[in-house]
């Protein structure tokens, strides 16, 4: 689960830093878009609708962090699940016994 956590701070990182890179505004405007998207999944809110009144590209790059970070959650949350479950099944397994 920490894995999918960090690759999902690792894109929110990287998206500001492809802002700082960027050579025009309207790429600027991608990248924090598709950071915002990525930071709306982590903290569970949507802005869908606040994007829905920029330019197409623009929305479409929310709407990617979004997603993405909406699967990279579930993904984790799915993860976390297994393990439990596989420790929990582990505890309630008798010991091996051993023989001479």
């Amino acid at each position: 689960m920490r894995d999918l956590f960090d690759l999902l701070t690792f894109r929110i990182a990287w998206c500001r830093e492809q802002t700082a890179q960027a050579s025009t505004e309207f790429e600027s405007d991608g990248w924090r878009a598709e950071e915002h998207g990525l930071r709306d999944a982590l903290l569970n809110r949507d802005d869908t609708t606040h994007y829905r009144l920029s330019s197409p590209e623009i929305f479409e790059r929310y709407v990617r962090g979004f997603q993405d970070g909406t699967i990279l959650l579930r993904a984790a949350r799915a993860e976390r699940l297994v393990h439990l479950t596989t420790t929990q099944e582990e505890q309630c397994m008798p010991s091996p016994s051993i023989r001479p």
